[in-house]
């Protein structure tokens, strides 16, 4: 996976079956993750002209 990023680099821990799950509906070839810290969720949502709904994905704890 590719990606892109403006700010420095943190480790999260995700459950791999979730974002695989969301991923898939999206369909998307680019999608765009905001984090909220290294415990906070994910919102994940598609390119930017469907921006009518998004996904939260809680991380693990290591």
């Amino acid at each position: 996976m590719q990606i892109e990023h403006d700010n420095n680099d943190i480790v999260i821990h995700f459950n791999g079956r979730f974002l695989i799950d969301c991923l898939h509906v999206i369909g998307d070839q680019f999608i765009k993750i905001n984090f909220c810290g290294e415990m906070g969720p994910a919102q994940i949502v598609p390119n930017e002209d469907k921006n009518d709904y998004f996904y939260l994905v809680l991380p693990m704890r290591p």
